[in-house]
């Protein structure tokens, strides 16, 4: 097909011409099908680190995520081999669109893991029992939609149902057990302790909490100051100074009650 573009091209004909045949078509199709599909599945699986990323608000369980797509990505198109479909126009639109639903059973359970507290195989466990049966019924209720279309003899309708099959499966897998274990050995701190651990530091910085220790200047002498015993009891010093003042206030507020008489006198 190239090649008789490029003969009707070197003949430098006055008009407008092409040569034109009834397989060109999906000769040409053919050609771009494979840069269409990477690089539209390379968009979609950016657009999912970044939502991901804002809505987990974790860079380590985005990437696991991430990594959970593209393990579904991967065996559903090396399972459309093995069941007789090819990399059409419509193959390449519903796996594209397929992105978009993998992503589901995998960040819930990041998000019910990242919530949960407690050791990683703990929070696996709450996580499971929280969201696990959802996400299963979401995956059932997600067949039960197009199953119908199994029955169907159009190309069309057989590689949709052939390929969200495929993904609901897979991406089921990936989510409830390939995440979960992977989760419990390099599983991201949940939420509260990150918290925790930032209010921390942040008392830290601010010396919250923390003893404020004196500026000392090379060759001063630091005198010796009465220090307190436990549970606020001052020692003798601070006692009979502690008297002394209260005794002088005495005698003042005397003194001045006295003045007051004999003025009013």
């Amino acid at each position: 097909m190239n090649r008789a573009k490029d003969i009707f091209n070197s003949k430098n004909f006055s008009g407008r011409v092409f040569p034109m045949a009834q397989g060109y078509a999906s000769w040409e199709t053919d050609e771009i099908i494979s840069v269409e599909l990477y690089r539209n599945i390379l968009l979609a699986l950016l657009c999912i680190f970044f939502t991901t990323w804002i809505l987990l608000f974790n860079f380590v369980a985005c990437l696991q995520v991430l990594m959970c797509v593209v393990l579904t990505l991967v065996n559903v198109a090396g399972f459309m081999h093995f069941w007789g479909l090819t990399i059409d126009t419509v193959s390449a639109c519903y796996l594209i669109i397929s992105i978009g639903l993998c992503v589901d059973y995998s960040a819930h359970i990041a998000h019910a893991f990242m919530m949960c507290t407690g050791q990683r195989e703990d929070r696996v466990k709450d996580a499971l029992h929280k969201i696990g049966p959802a996400v299963l019924n979401g995956g059932f209720s997600t067949f039960l939609a197009f199953v119908l279309l199994g029955a169907s003899r159009s190309h069309v309708f057989q590689s949709f149902f052939k390929i969200f099959l495929l993904v609901v499966l897979f991406g089921l897998y990936n989510g409830l057990i390939i995440l979960p274990i992977v989760l419990s050995f390099i599983g991201p701190r949940s939420y509260k302790e990150s918290l925790d651990t930032s209010t921390r530091n942040k008392e830290k910085e601010m010396g919250i909490g923390e003893e404020l220790q004196p500026i000392i200047k090379p060759g001063c002498q630091v005198p010796d100051y009465p220090s307190c015993q436990a549970g606020g009891q001052h020692s003798d010093k601070d006692n009979k100074s502690a008297n002394l003042a209260d005794s002088t206030l005495n005698k003042n507020s005397d003194y001045n009650q006295t003045n007051d008489k004999l003025s009013s006198l």
